[in-house]
C-alpha cells in the first residue's frame, strides 16, 4: 500500500525588526524582512502574503506588543486585511505599556477565491511608541542563558483545504 500526499502551500515570514507606529491617525500595514520558508505563497511589497492558487487557508501569528513610552496601559490592536479591504471581526486588541510587553498570538481562516489574492496584517496604536518589538539574541554570561533572537511578528500560512 502506499500513499500520495499532494502538494499543500505553506510559508512563514518573520521581522527582525522593531516597527513603531508612526502616525497615530493611521493604521500601518505590517512588514516582513525574513523568509523562513515559502512554497506556493509569496511575499510582495514586504507586507503582502500572495496566494498562488485559490482554497481556504490558515493564517497563525505571534507578535510582541509594547508601549515604549508610557508606563500606564496603552491599547494596541492588529487586524487581518485582504485585497485591501479590513476583515470583519479579526482585530486583536492588546493592552501594554514599556514595564509589560505582551505576546500576541492569533489565528484566521482565509477563503481565497482566485489566485494572486493578498492578506496582510495590520497594526495600529494610541502612541507612536506602540511597537511590534524584536529583541535580539543573547550570548549568554553573566547567569543569563543564551537564546535566540525574537522576531517582533512571525507568520505561519497554509493550505487547510481546496
Amino acid at each position: 500500500m502506499s500513499y500520495t500526499i499532494s502538494h499543500v502551500p505553506a510559508a512563514t515570514f518573520a521581522s527582525l525588526q522593531t516597527q513603531s507606529i508612526a502616525n497615530v491617525a493611521n493604521a500601518q500595514a505590517i512588514t516582513y524582512d525574513t523568509t523562513i520558508e515559502a512554497d506556493g505563497i509569496s511575499l510582495a511589497s514586504s507586507s503582502r502574503i500572495v496566494f498562488s492558487r485559490p482554497g481556504n487557508y490558515a493564517l497563525s501569528f505571534s507578535a510582541i506588543a509594547h508601549d515604549s513610552s508610557s508606563s500606564s496601559a496603552k491599547w494596541f490592536n492588529i487586524w487581518l486585511s485582504k485585497d485591501g479591504t479590513n476583515v470583519a471581526n479579526t482585530s486583536t486588541y492588546i493592552s501594554t505599556s514599556n514595564s509589560a510587553p505582551q505576546t500576541v498570538v492569533a489565528t484566521f481562516i482565509i477563503s481565497v477565491t482566485a489566485a494572486n489574492q493578498y492578506v496582510e496584517l495590520y497594526m495600529a496604536g494610541e502612541t507612536t511608541g506602540s511597537q511590534i518589538l524584536f529583541t535580539a539574541a543573547s550570548a549568554g554570561g553573566g547567569g543569563i542563558p543564551a537564546f535566540p533572537a525574537s522576531p517582533s511578528i512571525v507568520v505561519a500560512v497554509w493550505q487547510a483545504s481546496n
